[in-house]
């Protein structure tokens, strides 16, 4: 947290130094350009000042040009009447080019260019008459005109001039206040800069030293986890796409009895295989790795490992892929876990369930015998001495029977489910409507009219054809029990489709139960209602769970007291999967 904290800092010191330096590279070029905008200012109205003093110059040049042609009649003095006259269209034009953005100086050039215009055509006359008449022509310059326009022609250019000088004032101090300004707001900026970078360096330094403590942290926590790694209570390894290892901790060489010299770069994965589990692994690699690269993970795949003195033991591998930017597969993260206990505990259990299913199965034979005579003696008694017992010796007696006849009941069903434990499965593809219909044949349940069913289509599926026929008998026949009470017994049965799994379910309007309970419905010998209000043995129900189990499914059921109950089944959807 602290390095973040510093970085964090680190950066808004950048930040900051930035936008100051930002900010003082800008202000500096707006003051320069404001600066040099006010040289230029200063430069355009020293040009005005000139052009208008040389309108003033051409317009003298052409008065005295006119006087000494009217002294002499001499040609020669009129040069530079001809050169003034050449310029001073120029000139005014120019004059007025840098006026423009000033209205008030533009209406007195224009007042100018007529005044020239006035005093030329003055002295084109004078130079004419002296062409003509001497005396004529001195009588006009007598006459005080020239000397009335040229004063006028200067008193305009000298408004025009004043003008310029105060503009030229203002822009001056403009530009002095302006650099003085800069290079006040320049030092300050500079001295805040300085100030950011200052701090800058002290941030960099804590964050520098901040980052020295945290790369000895992460070194020691590294070491750390390549210590969890390699001395992991499981096994773990990676191979690349060629199946190469390229890497395996220490726990999994000591089980292995390899040195990592020995494994990484030099084996494949199966080389640490058993023959057996080679062979299986050669002949689902090519499923395998195709679901592996879909979904990018394999779980629960059971092998015998090879040890490096040749001795085996079994493992249980699950993998993770791990691929690049483009899906490219680039290795596996395999873990690995010692199946011996589990394995050993399985055959333990399988070797006690074999036990227990032969105890069952000779223990039902052997109540027969008893259970024969018990029937037999209680038939003999009520033919022969029915008459001669009372109203409670024949109840007795009834009882005793019905009792027997219930322990025949219960001792088939145990066989039944002891035979299905033991039973080989004989899968097939069943089509499941034409199932259900023969149970509900074999119910009568369409020539019954206090009964409804319902059933959706329900499709096929891989399952042995008596084993599943039996859970669907032993679900119906429990739906009609539990709501024969109700006016009108109904039953749905219907489907839901997963991706992995199809649901059914056979629902009921029945007595129901409380779902506290519901943990002992598919237990043997397990029931929620009394047998005087619904027959049974309570072996149905845990037939039903043995049977679907066995499938690769699972059963649950859903009630609430008084309002029916639905019970599910699941098998896996192998139709969709090869589809």
């Amino acid at each position: 947290m602290a390095k973040v904290y510093i970085e964090r800092k680190l950066l808004w010191g950048f930040v900051i130094t930035a936008s100051v330096v930002l900010a003082l590279s800008l202000y500096a070029y707006i003051s320069i350009q404001r600066f040099i905008d006010s040289t230029k200012a200063q430069d355009h109205t020293r040009e005005v000042v000139n052009v208008s003093q040389q309108i003033l110059s051409a317009v003298t040049d052409m008065e005295t040009a006119q006087r000494g042609f009217v002294i002499t009649e001499d040609e020669k003095y009129l040069q530079p009447y001809h050169n003034a006259i050449l310029n001073l269209d120029s000139f005014v034009l120019r004059l007025f080019r840098l006026v423009n953005d000033n209205p008030v100086q533009v209406v007195r050039v224009s007042q100018l260019k007529r005044l020239v215009q006035t005093k030329r055509e003055w002295v084109a006359t004078i130079i004419e008459t002296r062409r003509h008449s001497l005396a004529e022509a001195q009588a006009l310059v007598a006459s005080g005109g020239g000397i009335e326009r040229m004063d006028v022609i200067r008193k305009q250019i000298d408004l025009i001039q004043q003008e310029e000088d105060k503009l030229y004032s203002q822009r001056s101090n403009l530009g002095e206040l302006t650099l003085t300004q800069f290079q006040g707001s320049f030092a300050g900026m500079l001295l805040i800069a300085a100030t950011f970078i200052v701090i800058l360096f002290l941030l960099i330094n804590a964050s520098m030293k901040a980052r020295i403590k945290a790369e000895l942290q992460f070194k020691t926590a590294s070491a750390e986890i390549q210590d969890l790694y390699d001395y992991a209570p499981c096994g773990y390894l990676s191979v690349d796409a060629t199946t190469t290892l390229i890497n395996m901790n220490q726990t999994l060489l000591d089980w292995m009895g390899y040195k990592a010299s020995e494994v990484i770069g030099r084996l494949k994965y199966p080389d640490l295989l058993s023959e057996q589990s080679k062979n299986e692994f050669r002949s689902r690699f090519k499923q395998e790795i195709d679901e592996y690269q879909t979904k990018g993970y394999i779980n629960g795949l059971e092998f015998e490992f090879m040890r490096k003195d040749k001795s085996i033991f079994p493992v249980l591998v699950n993998a993770t892929a791990v691929f690049d930017d483009s899906g490219k597969f680039l290795k596996s993260r395999t873990t690995v876990f010692d199946n011996t206990a589990r394995k050993d505990a399985e055959n333990r259990a399988d070797q006690l369930r074999k036990e227990m299913e032969a105890f069952t199965y000779s223990v039902s034979h052997d109540l027969r015998a008893p259970l024969r005579f018990i029937g037999g003696y209680a038939q003999m008694l009520e033919e022969d001495y029915k008459e001669r017992l009372d109203a409670e010796g024949n109840r007795i007696l009834t009882t005793i029977q019905k009792n027997a006849e219930r322990m025949g009941h219960l001792i088939d069903d145990l066989l039944d489910f002891s035979r299905m434990g033991r039973k080989e499965l004989m899968m097939a593809t069943i089509n499941l409507d034409q199932v259900v219909s023969e149970v509900l044949e074999e119910f009568q349940l369409k020539r019954t009219t206090n009964i409804e069913v319902a059933c959706q289509p329900l499709g096929n599926v891989r399952a042995d054809m008596s084993m599943i026929k039996q859970v669907w008998i032993n679900l119906i026949s429990n739906a009609i029990k539990y709501s024969r009470k109700q006016p009108i017994s109904k039953v749905e049965i219907g489907r839901i489709d997963t991706d992995s799994e199809i649901h059914f379910y056979v629902k009921d309007n029945g007595v129901g139960f409380d779902m506290q309970y519901s943990h002992k419905l598919f237990e043997v010998f397990q029931r929620l209602h009394k047998v005087q209000e619904f027959e049974g043995t309570g072996v149905g129900l845990a037939l039903v769970k043995r049977i679907v189990v066995r499938h690769g499914g699972r059963v649950w059921a859903a009630s609430r007291t008084g309002e029916g109950a639905v019970f599910y089944f699941s098998l896996p959807n192998y139709i969709n999967h090869a589809k």
